[in-house]
Protein backbone atom coordinates (compact mmCIF):
# COMPACT_ATOMS: atom_id res chain seq x y z
CA UNK A 1 0.00 0.00 0.00
CA UNK A 2 1.37 3.14 -1.01
CA UNK A 3 1.93 6.79 1.24
CA UNK A 4 -0.93 8.06 -0.01
CA UNK A 5 -3.69 5.49 -0.04
CA UNK A 6 -2.28 4.79 3.78
CA UNK A 7 -3.04 8.23 4.63
CA UNK A 8 -6.71 8.31 2.67
CA UNK A 9 -7.29 5.56 4.59
CA UNK A 10 -6.44 6.39 7.87
CA UNK A 11 -8.43 9.33 7.15
CA UNK A 12 -11.80 7.37 6.31
CA UNK A 13 -11.31 5.01 9.16
CA UNK A 14 -10.97 8.28 11.57
CA UNK A 15 -14.11 9.66 10.20
CA UNK A 16 -16.10 6.60 10.49
CA UNK A 17 -15.24 6.77 14.33
CA UNK A 18 -16.20 10.03 14.94
CA UNK A 19 -19.54 10.16 16.58
CA UNK A 20 -21.37 12.68 13.47
CA UNK A 21 -24.05 13.90 16.07
CA UNK A 22 -25.32 16.87 16.13
CA UNK A 23 -24.10 19.56 18.92
CA UNK A 24 -26.47 21.35 21.38
CA UNK A 25 -25.15 24.70 23.26
CA UNK A 26 -25.57 25.17 27.21
CA UNK A 27 -28.64 26.50 28.46
CA UNK A 28 -28.59 29.37 29.59
CA UNK A 29 -29.93 30.33 33.18
CA UNK A 30 -32.84 32.83 31.63
CA UNK A 31 -34.88 31.80 28.39
CA UNK A 32 -32.89 33.85 26.13
CA UNK A 33 -29.00 31.77 25.32
CA UNK A 34 -27.49 34.49 22.58
CA UNK A 35 -24.30 32.56 21.98
CA UNK A 36 -24.16 34.22 18.74
CA UNK A 37 -24.15 37.73 20.31
CA UNK A 38 -27.02 39.33 18.33
CA UNK A 39 -28.95 41.32 21.37
CA UNK A 40 -27.36 43.98 23.21
CA UNK A 41 -27.65 43.33 26.84
CA UNK A 42 -30.69 45.65 27.85
CA UNK A 43 -32.93 44.17 24.81
CA UNK A 44 -31.91 40.47 25.74
CA UNK A 45 -32.65 41.51 29.32
CA UNK A 46 -35.87 42.82 28.63
CA UNK A 47 -36.65 39.78 26.04
CA UNK A 48 -36.15 37.31 29.17
CA UNK A 49 -38.92 39.49 31.65
CA UNK A 50 -40.88 39.02 29.15
CA UNK A 51 -40.59 35.60 27.87
CA UNK A 52 -40.57 34.22 31.82
CA UNK A 53 -43.68 36.13 32.16
CA UNK A 54 -45.34 34.39 29.30
CA UNK A 55 -44.12 30.99 30.37
CA UNK A 56 -45.85 32.04 33.57
CA UNK A 57 -49.10 32.93 32.42
CA UNK A 58 -49.80 30.38 29.39
CA UNK A 59 -47.82 27.30 31.23
CA UNK A 60 -45.35 27.12 28.19
CA UNK A 61 -41.63 26.52 28.05
CA UNK A 62 -40.03 28.88 26.20
CA UNK A 63 -36.81 29.52 24.65
CA UNK A 64 -34.82 31.94 22.03
CA UNK A 65 -31.79 30.38 20.68
CA UNK A 66 -29.47 32.22 18.61
CA UNK A 67 -25.90 30.30 17.24
CA UNK A 68 -23.38 31.58 15.21
CA UNK A 69 -23.73 28.20 12.43
CA UNK A 70 -25.10 25.33 11.38
CA UNK A 71 -21.54 24.30 11.07
CA UNK A 72 -20.58 24.11 14.09
CA UNK A 73 -24.04 22.09 15.35
CA UNK A 74 -26.53 20.62 12.92
CA UNK A 75 -24.02 18.34 11.77
CA UNK A 76 -26.11 18.70 8.11
CA UNK A 77 -29.26 17.80 9.45
CA UNK A 78 -32.31 20.07 8.95
CA UNK A 79 -32.85 23.03 10.88
CA UNK A 80 -36.04 21.48 12.15
CA UNK A 81 -34.90 18.40 12.60
CA UNK A 82 -32.38 20.21 15.19
CA UNK A 83 -34.62 22.37 16.55
CA UNK A 84 -36.79 19.47 17.82
CA UNK A 85 -33.81 17.55 19.38
CA UNK A 86 -32.65 20.74 21.16
CA UNK A 87 -36.13 20.95 22.47
CA UNK A 88 -35.58 17.04 23.80
CA UNK A 89 -32.19 17.87 25.17
CA UNK A 90 -33.17 20.76 27.06
CA UNK A 91 -36.51 18.77 28.21
CA UNK A 92 -38.58 21.55 26.88
CA UNK A 93 -42.81 20.53 27.77
CA UNK A 94 -41.80 17.85 30.09
CA UNK A 95 -43.25 19.97 33.25
CA UNK A 96 -45.78 21.76 30.89
CA UNK A 97 -47.94 18.63 29.09
CA UNK A 98 -45.56 18.96 26.13
CA UNK A 99 -46.07 22.40 25.22
CA UNK A 100 -43.47 24.52 24.12
CA UNK A 101 -41.89 27.12 21.63
CA UNK A 102 -38.55 27.97 20.62
CA UNK A 103 -37.21 30.16 18.20
CA UNK A 104 -33.66 29.16 17.20
CA UNK A 105 -31.77 31.69 15.02
CA UNK A 106 -28.34 30.72 13.19
CA UNK A 107 -26.59 34.35 12.46
CA UNK A 108 -24.44 33.17 9.89
CA UNK A 109 -26.80 31.12 7.55
CA UNK A 110 -29.25 33.77 7.98
CA UNK A 111 -31.69 30.97 8.31
CA UNK A 112 -34.42 30.17 11.80
CA UNK A 113 -36.83 27.84 12.80
CA UNK A 114 -39.84 28.51 15.17
CA UNK A 115 -40.74 25.13 16.37
CA UNK A 116 -44.09 24.69 18.78
CA UNK A 117 -44.59 21.33 20.59
CA UNK A 118 -47.89 20.27 22.28
CA UNK A 119 -51.56 21.16 22.01
CA UNK A 120 -53.05 24.63 20.99
CA UNK A 121 -56.16 25.85 19.63
CA UNK A 122 -54.57 27.32 16.44
CA UNK A 123 -53.41 25.35 13.04
CA UNK A 124 -49.64 25.87 13.87
CA UNK A 125 -48.51 24.83 10.30
CA UNK A 126 -50.37 27.82 8.95
CA UNK A 127 -50.08 30.66 12.03
CA UNK A 128 -46.31 29.73 12.23
CA UNK A 129 -45.53 30.22 8.31
CA UNK A 130 -46.78 33.56 8.85
CA UNK A 131 -45.52 34.96 11.95
CA UNK A 132 -42.52 34.15 10.36
CA UNK A 133 -42.68 35.66 7.26
CA UNK A 134 -44.56 38.54 7.94
CA UNK A 135 -43.01 39.57 11.86
CA UNK A 136 -39.99 38.38 12.00
CA UNK A 137 -38.06 38.14 8.40
CA UNK A 138 -38.78 41.66 7.84
CA UNK A 139 -36.80 43.00 10.78
CA UNK A 140 -34.07 40.60 9.99
CA UNK A 141 -33.62 41.74 6.59
CA UNK A 142 -32.96 45.33 8.55
CA UNK A 143 -30.03 43.05 10.87
CA UNK A 144 -32.45 44.53 13.44
CA UNK A 145 -32.38 41.15 15.53
CA UNK A 146 -33.71 42.59 18.56
CA UNK A 147 -37.01 44.02 17.00
CA UNK A 148 -37.92 40.77 14.66
CA UNK A 149 -36.84 38.62 17.85
CA UNK A 150 -39.22 40.67 20.21
CA UNK A 151 -41.84 41.09 17.78
CA UNK A 152 -42.11 37.06 16.75
CA UNK A 153 -42.70 36.50 20.58
CA UNK A 154 -45.42 38.91 20.66
CA UNK A 155 -46.67 37.39 17.82
CA UNK A 156 -46.62 33.88 19.55
CA UNK A 157 -47.82 35.10 22.41
CA UNK A 158 -51.35 36.51 20.97
CA UNK A 159 -51.68 34.08 17.97
CA UNK A 160 -50.85 30.64 19.66
CA UNK A 161 -50.30 30.85 23.43
CA UNK A 162 -53.14 33.09 24.76
CA UNK A 163 -55.58 31.97 21.55
CA UNK A 164 -57.62 30.14 23.72
CA UNK A 165 -59.54 33.44 24.20
CA UNK A 166 -60.80 33.11 21.05
CA UNK A 167 -63.10 30.52 21.09
CA UNK A 168 -66.64 30.74 21.21
CA UNK A 169 -67.74 30.96 24.85
CA UNK A 170 -69.65 28.26 25.48
CA UNK A 171 -73.14 30.26 26.93
CA UNK A 172 -72.70 32.34 23.09
CA UNK A 173 -75.85 33.22 21.42
CA UNK A 174 -76.81 31.04 18.28
CA UNK A 175 -75.79 32.26 14.79
CA UNK A 176 -78.47 34.13 13.01
CA UNK A 177 -79.96 32.14 10.14
CA UNK A 178 -81.55 35.38 8.16
CA UNK A 179 -78.98 37.74 5.80
CA UNK A 180 -75.72 38.68 7.94
CA UNK A 181 -76.59 36.50 10.68
CA UNK A 182 -72.99 35.10 9.99
CA UNK A 183 -71.02 38.17 9.83
CA UNK A 184 -72.61 39.65 12.87
CA UNK A 185 -71.76 36.83 15.08
CA UNK A 186 -67.90 37.28 13.38
CA UNK A 187 -68.01 41.01 14.72
CA UNK A 188 -69.57 39.94 18.09
CA UNK A 189 -66.44 37.17 18.36
CA UNK A 190 -64.01 39.86 17.17
CA UNK A 191 -65.59 42.76 19.75
CA UNK A 192 -65.12 39.66 22.92
CA UNK A 193 -61.57 38.89 21.58
CA UNK A 194 -60.38 42.27 21.30
CA UNK A 195 -61.57 43.37 24.43
CA UNK A 196 -59.86 40.59 26.13
CA UNK A 197 -56.30 40.96 24.48
CA UNK A 198 -56.79 45.13 25.40
CA UNK A 199 -57.42 44.02 29.25
CA UNK A 200 -54.20 41.61 29.15
CA UNK A 201 -52.05 44.14 27.90
CA UNK A 202 -53.29 47.31 30.18
CA UNK A 203 -52.59 44.88 33.30
CA UNK A 204 -49.61 43.46 31.98
CA UNK A 205 -47.88 47.28 31.52
CA UNK A 206 -49.81 48.22 34.68
CA UNK A 207 -47.83 45.49 36.79
CA UNK A 208 -44.32 46.27 34.94
CA UNK A 209 -44.84 50.40 35.95
CA UNK A 210 -45.79 49.31 39.44
CA UNK A 211 -42.78 47.57 39.86
CA UNK A 212 -40.28 50.18 38.19
CA UNK A 213 -42.35 52.72 40.64
CA UNK A 214 -41.97 50.55 44.08
CA UNK A 215 -39.26 52.06 46.39
CA UNK A 216 -36.18 50.20 47.31
CA UNK A 217 -37.06 48.58 51.05
CA UNK A 218 -32.86 49.14 51.45
CA UNK A 219 -32.47 52.37 49.74
CA UNK A 220 -35.37 54.06 48.84
CA UNK A 221 -34.93 53.82 44.75
CA UNK A 222 -36.92 52.73 42.66
CA UNK A 223 -36.15 50.51 39.16
CA UNK A 224 -36.57 47.14 40.96
CA UNK A 225 -36.26 44.30 38.64
CA UNK A 226 -38.01 40.87 39.03
CA UNK A 227 -36.79 37.04 38.56
CA UNK A 228 -37.96 34.12 39.15
CA UNK A 229 -35.52 31.66 40.09
CA UNK A 230 -36.58 27.84 40.67
CA UNK A 231 -34.42 26.76 43.69
CA UNK A 232 -35.91 22.77 43.82
CA UNK A 233 -36.87 21.14 40.53
CA UNK A 234 -40.11 19.78 40.94
CA UNK A 235 -40.11 15.79 40.67
CA UNK A 236 -43.56 13.47 40.19
CA UNK A 237 -43.72 12.82 43.74
CA UNK A 238 -42.27 16.20 45.53
CA UNK A 239 -43.10 19.93 44.65
CA UNK A 240 -40.54 22.63 43.88
CA UNK A 241 -39.60 25.12 45.07
CA UNK A 242 -38.56 28.51 43.89
CA UNK A 243 -37.90 32.38 44.81
CA UNK A 244 -39.21 35.83 43.20
CA UNK A 245 -36.94 38.08 43.38
CA UNK A 246 -36.76 42.01 43.51
CA UNK A 247 -33.60 43.28 42.87
CA UNK A 248 -32.41 47.01 43.05
CA UNK A 249 -30.24 48.04 40.79
CA UNK A 250 -28.56 50.83 42.74
CA UNK A 251 -27.67 49.01 45.90
CA UNK A 252 -28.57 45.78 44.63
CA UNK A 253 -30.72 44.42 47.83
CA UNK A 254 -32.90 41.22 46.92
CA UNK A 255 -36.05 40.77 48.53
CA UNK A 256 -36.95 37.26 47.65
CA UNK A 257 -40.69 35.81 47.91
CA UNK A 258 -41.15 31.65 48.01
CA UNK A 259 -43.56 30.02 45.68
CA UNK A 260 -44.68 26.43 45.09
CA UNK A 261 -44.17 24.08 42.17
CA UNK A 262 -46.28 21.51 40.90
CA UNK A 263 -45.49 18.12 40.84
CA UNK A 264 -45.09 16.83 37.54
CA UNK A 265 -47.53 15.08 36.41
CA UNK A 266 -46.71 11.01 35.69
CA UNK A 267 -45.99 10.22 32.24
CA UNK A 268 -49.24 8.34 30.87
CA UNK A 269 -47.96 4.71 29.25
CA UNK A 270 -48.24 5.71 25.53
CA UNK A 271 -48.62 3.71 22.20
CA UNK A 272 -45.20 4.18 20.05
CA UNK A 273 -47.00 6.67 17.95
CA UNK A 274 -48.26 8.87 21.00
CA UNK A 275 -44.72 9.05 22.59
CA UNK A 276 -43.91 12.63 21.30
CA UNK A 277 -46.37 15.78 21.77
CA UNK A 278 -47.15 17.00 18.30
CA UNK A 279 -44.83 19.31 17.01
CA UNK A 280 -44.39 21.81 13.61
CA UNK A 281 -43.63 25.16 12.94
CA UNK A 282 -41.52 27.14 10.36
CA UNK A 283 -38.22 27.89 8.95
CA UNK A 284 -37.08 30.75 7.07
CA UNK A 285 -34.53 32.48 5.58
CA UNK A 286 -33.23 36.22 4.86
Amino acid sequence: MTIKSLILASAFALAGNCAFSQSYPTQSETPVTDDAEVLDPVDEARLAERVVALEQETRTDIAVVTLPSTALYTMGDDIDVYAQGLIEEWNLGDTTGGRSVMLLVFRDDRELRLEVTGDFPVDIETVAPEIVQDTILPAFREDDFGAGISMGIDAVATRILTAEVASTPTNAPAAETGEGGGSNILIWIGGVVAALVGLGVVSSRRAKAKLAATPCAACGKTGLTKENVVTREPTETTEGRGETRLTCPSCGHVAASPYTISKKTPAAKKSSDDKKPKSGGASGEW
